[in-house]
């Protein structure tokens, strides 16, 4: 509930939304990021796994399901863990 607060703490463009899919997993979209970059995309998609291990998920995992620098209307990633 404070995926776009965080977001906003670092980037001046940009929506992010998560979607819970399933107990375990939730995937991430940014649409609107008009300051996208490549580098800046992997970082997001990368810190997503740190971020949920630091508030206790095990097993992390995350993939990228998107971006925008490969033609996609938005950058997307999802992330599924264990308890």
């Amino acid at each position: 509930r404070f995926s776009q607060k965080l977001w906003n703490r670092y980037y001046d463009n940009g929506i992010m939304k998560k979607e819970t899919v399933g107990t375990h997993a939730q995937v991430t979209t940014i649409t609107d990021w008009y300051s996208h970059h490549p580098i800046l995309c992997d970082l997001n998609y990368e810190a997503s796994a740190i971020i949920y291990s630091a508030m206790g998920c095990k097993n992390v995992h995350s993939h990228r399901t998107g971006c925008i620098s490969g033609g996609e209307s938005a950058c997307s990633f999802e992330i599924n863990w264990s308890d």
